[in-house]
This record gives structure tokens, C-alpha cells and sequence, in this order.
């Protein structure tokens, strides 16, 4: 057994340790599944309870969470039976208790997310996959009062004996400027199948039962199913979505046929299709209930030059469940010919031109738009330095323009063609 700073004190607990229990109730409702697909102890069982523990002397800090014990892993158990059919895991929702920080840009901290082979009954086998989020995305669903909805890159397959784990990283975390917990059963109403796995300096996983006399489960739950496909039925009905390029960045806009108990739709961007972040909400219209199309949309102005945007909707109900919509792709017209100045995007423009540098500019360049007859309508002072620069090509009419790069002696230096379409 790994050392542990409340070894030995199992038999008298009161003595070494106590733990507030902060009860909450679940707010949990049934989820409806498609054909063939299951949830493991969602929704959550009854005589679960829902508790936050926490160590109130001592080494004060939370028990399944971060904590100055500075545990870098906590993973459950699960055992669907050597017989079971469903042999692909998708998904899975995480109850988080806790996830704040006293320092802002720590909320970019990534957590990982990874499956394990459970066949030894011990976590820490082989990875089987995994997926990462960040603190700060936990923290808007925590704000919520919202279970993390956790989907992995493609379907995970099951070992032969059908059991795993799900592991809970938090190795980047600092205690006690970061926090991050999540939700337990109450102490004695499940099995012993909570598992913490110690620092770096003793890299081994310990079981709660063993060390700290607690029979609880996490509020972790898989969706599993015999096939790679395991959806949830939504209750909101989406009729379309959609992304395009435009003047001030990309709109998306979606339409319903028909809502119940729908809060609202997050909108997350990734420009690789796998890794998704956050970029916005649009809460429902008609109260969330309707029987008649309700149209969305939303703009988003991407950081970056990348060539691809992906988008998809989390659609997230009264009662906190949630559900992903397909996903669009924008492509993002690159414009003209890299040269080694930089490059033009997107072209065909509308209000805007974005240039990226691939080389920083010298102090006093200019950039020059001409028309294609030479005529100057405007010119920019490029700052020093830069890597991004954004020119205004509001009101020009459509056609095709030049855009010149000039030495601080108004020589020019390169040029290229793109086109305006208001």
C-alpha cells in the first residue's frame, strides 16, 4: 500500500481527520437513449446522495479532488460483465463539485480524460483512450450546475472481461490556488470503486476504501453500446445547421422544429474536428417549449489564420442534460500566392482583410489598396512588430483590388491580388 499522509488512521477517524459532506441533490432526470445504447448508473441511483468530501483538519483540501495530498489522478471502477454485448464505450458524463482557480490563465489548464484497462481491477493499465477539456470549460458547467459531458475522439473498444476505468487527471493543478473535485455517492451506499492515484514521488493508485474507510462511487457515467454508435434522443429537433464566411467573421445559424425544457445551445469551435472549445451560448427562444421552427444564429471571429473551422451546437436542456449537433465545416479561402511577405485571407472578402506575417515588417512599412486601374483608395501604416494585420475594406465596391507592401521610403516591396464582394 503507498504511503499516505492518513495511513493508520481508518480506525479513528474523528481523531486524525474529519470530513464535511456537502450535500446537494442531483438534479439528475432520465436520458433517452437510442436503440442498443445504455448508461452505467445514470440516471443516478436513489440512495446515492450526492457529497463533496472534503478534509477540514489537518492537510485541509478535497478527498476527490485537489488538495495539499497533491493526488494527480482519481478513476472509477466498472465491471459490465464478461457476457456483456456492449463493447464500445463513446462517452460519459462527470459531475464536478468543484472546479475554480485564483489565477485566471490557469483556467486554460487541460485536463485529460483517459480509459484503462480494467481487467487487473487495478487503474494504470493500458490506455485504451483518451480526450482532454480544460478547467476553465468544467468551470462554466460547474456555474451551471451541469454535468461535463466528455466525448472521446472515436469509439473506444472494450477489453474482453468488460471492465475499465475512467480516470480524472488534475495533474496540472496547483492546490490550493486551483480547485477541481468531483461529486461522490454517499460514504457506505455503493461499492469500493474510487480510486486516487498519488504524485509523481509515489506513482501508485490507492483505493478510498482501503485508505480512508469510504465506499463510494464517482459521479462518472459511460455511455456504452455494442456498436460504435451511442447517441442521446434529444428532445430538441434539429432541422438544420449551417456556417459561412462573412464580414465579420463566421455565422452559423441553425433552426429548430420543435423544443421542450431547452435552455440553449453553446457554440464550440476546433480547427482540427477533434478538439473543441467554447466560443459562445445562445440561449432558447419561446421559453425553451415550442412546437413551431425557431431560427439562431451566431458570429464568430476566429484568432488565427488557420485553413479550417469546425462548429458544432451543445444543446443543453432545463434539466441539464445535453446533446451535440453534427458538426460544419467552414474552409477558409487562403487568397493569392504565398509569397515572403505573408498572406491575404479570406478571398473573397467582405469588410475585412486579414494579413499574416511571415515575417515581422520593418517600422514604417505601408500597405497600400489599390483598385485595378492603380488608383490608391486607401493606405495603412503597418505597426512594428506585428504578426496579424487587419485592414478595413468597408465600403469599397466589388471587384478586384491590389494590396501593396512599401518600404518606410515608399518603394514597393510585394503585392497581391484578392477580390471585394459586399
Amino acid at each position: 500500500m503507498p504511503s499516505n499522509p492518513l495511513t493508520g488512521c481508518i480506525l479513528a477517524l474523528s481523531l486524525c481527520a474529519s470530513f464535511q459532506l456537502a450535500a446537494q441533490s442531483s438534479g439528475n432526470s432520465f436520458v433517452p437513449l437510442a436503440p442498443g445504447c445504455d448508461t452505467i448508473n445514470f440516471p443516478v441511483p436513489s440512495g446515492w446522495g450526492r457529497q463533496n468530501y472534503q478534509l477540514s483538519s489537518g492537510n485541509t483540501g478535497y478527498l476527490t479532488g485537489t488538495s495539499t495530498f497533491a493526488n494527480r489522478e482519481y478513476a472509477h471502477f466498472f465491471d459490465l460483465g464478461v457476457g456483456s454485448p456492449n463493447q464500445y464505450l463513446t462517452r460519459c458524463y462527470i459531475n464536478f463539485a468543484i472546479a475554480a482557480s485564483g489565477n485566471a490563465a490557469n483556467l486554460n489548464k487541460t485536463i485529460t480524460i483517459r480509459v484503462y484497462d480494467g481487467t487487473s481491477n487495478v487503474p494504470g493499465g493500458t490506455v485504451l483512450g483518451s480526450t482532454t477539456t480544460t478547467l476553465g470549460d468544467i468551470r462554466i458547467d460547474y456555474l451551471l450546475n451541469d454535468r461535463t459531458d466528455i466525448t472521446f475522439p472515436s469509439p473506444i473498444l472494450l477489453p474482453a472481461s468488460r471492465r475499465f476505468f475512467i480516470g480524472v487527471d488534475i495533474g496540472t493543478l496547483t492546490w490550493p490556488t486551483d480547485s477541481l473535485s468531483i461529486f461522490s455517492s454517499t460514504a457506505g451506499t455503493t461499492p469500493s470503486r474510487t480510486w486516487a492515484r498519488n504524485p509523481d514521488a509515489d506513482p501508485q493508485w490507492y483505493d478510498l476504501f482501503n485508505e480512508f474507510g469510504l465506499r463510494l462511487s464517482l459521479f462518472i457515467h459511460p455511455f456504452v453500446s455494442p456498436t460504435t454508435t451511442c447517441q442521446v434522443v434529444t428532445p430538441v429537433s434539429l432541422l438544420r445547421f449551417a456556417g459561412k464566411a462573412v464580414a465579420d467573421g463566421h455565422l452559423l445559424t441553425w433552426a429548430t422544429a420543435s423544443e421542450s425544457n431547452n435552455k440553449g445551445f453553446y457554440i464550440e469551435h476546433s480547427t482540427d474536428g477533434k478538439l473543441y472549445q467554447r466560443v459562445g451560448f445562445v440561449p432558447a427562444k419561446a421559453d425553451g417549449n415550442s412546437q413551431q421552427e425557431q431560427t439562431y444564429s451566431y458570429t464568430h471571429q476566429p484568432a488565427g489564420a488557420a485553413a479550417e473551422h469546425y462548429y458544432r451546437l451543445k444543446q443543453v436542456d432545463e434539466d441539464g442534460s445535453s446533446h451535440y449537433s453534427p458538426q460544419v465545416l467552414i474552409r477558409q479561402a487562403t487568397g493569392g500566392m504565398v509569397t515572403s511577405w505573408g498572406r491575404l485571407f479570406p478571398n473573397p472578402a467582405q469588410g475585412r482583410l486579414v494579413l499574416e506575417w511571415k515575417q515581422v515588417p520593418a517600422q514604417g512599412s505601408q500597405l497600400r489598396l489599390m483598385d485595378a486601374q492603380g488608383r490608391v483608395w486607401r493606405s495603412h501604416t503597418v505597426a512594428g512588430g506585428a504578426v496579424q494585420t487587419v485592414v478595413d475594406i468597408k465600403g469599397l465596391n466589388t471587384g478586384l483590388y491590389i494590396l501593396q507592401l512599401t518600404d518606410a521610403k515608399n518603394k514597393p516591396i510585394a503585392s497581391e491580388k484578392f477580390w471585394v464582394e459586399q
